[in-house]
């Protein structure tokens, strides 16, 4: 199940990354105040060069009867550093750093990332890097943008590409004052939802080598 979870996740991707959760029912804001709302959201993400965070996950899947739900733990430096951990149920994850992947699973521990798994990795890290450097002309070349409110920001992606949007229905990103997504929603076409929450968030925090290339087992 940790396998088919994770792979159902990285299929979702390539945006993971302009965070939700379900917001209020407000007045929808003007075009012009939704402009400056994310004009400020570029603004404020060009000063971010790493992120730490940890997360919880809940996936909502309709084969099964009640919810999934995964903990773990997100690292992120620019330009291209990505570490993405569950630790429970199940450790598994994967990285990127200076170029090169890995991934991990209880079972076979840190190896080199497969080739397979390499493709649906990048896609997320891409998204991911879209998130911490938010680009309206880059979003939306692949994604039509909707601001729903403006206090808490969120920002709804409804996808361009028929493929894509075959897969994801829309995202949803709530954002926090220093720019910085706390929760994100992901509407499947199927029917599905994942819905991710991000806690103990931390800006520009110093990281290290080890911390992408040694990923720490959860003690038993």
């Amino acid at each position: 199940m940790a396998f088919y979870l994770m792979k159902r996740f990285l299929a979702l991707i390539p945006l993971v990354l302009l965070l939700a959760c379900c917001p209020a029912v407000l007045a929808a804001p003007s075009a012009e105040e939704a402009d400056k709302a994310l004009s400020a959201l570029e603004r404020k993400t060009r000063g971010l060069t790493s992120l730490r965070a940890d997360f919880e996950q809940t996936s909502h899947i309709p084969l099964f009867d009640k919810p999934v739900t995964s903990t773990g733990r997100l690292l992120f430096q620019k330009p291209g550093n990505l570490l993405w951990t569950s630790i429970s149920p199940y450790w598994e994850g994967f990285s990127f750093y200076s170029g090169s992947g890995l991934c991990w699973d209880e079972r076979t521990g840190i190896t080199p990332m497969r080739p397979e798994r390499e493709v649906a990795s990048k896609a997320f890290l891409a998204g991911l890097s879209g998130w911490m450097e938010f680009s309206v002309p880059t979003v939306g070349k692949s994604y039509d943008i909707a601001v729903q409110s403006l206090s808490p920001l969120v920002v709804e992606l409804t996808p361009k590409d028929r493929f894509l949007a075959a897969i994801i229905a829309s995202l949803v990103f709530t954002f926090a004052d220093d720019g910085t997504a706390r929760a994100l929603v992901l509407n499947e076409a199927s029917g599905g939802k994942t819905e991710i929450r991000f806690r103990n968030v931390v800006v520009n925090a110093p990281l290290t080598e080890a911390d992408f290339t040694r990923p720490a087992r959860p003690a038993q």
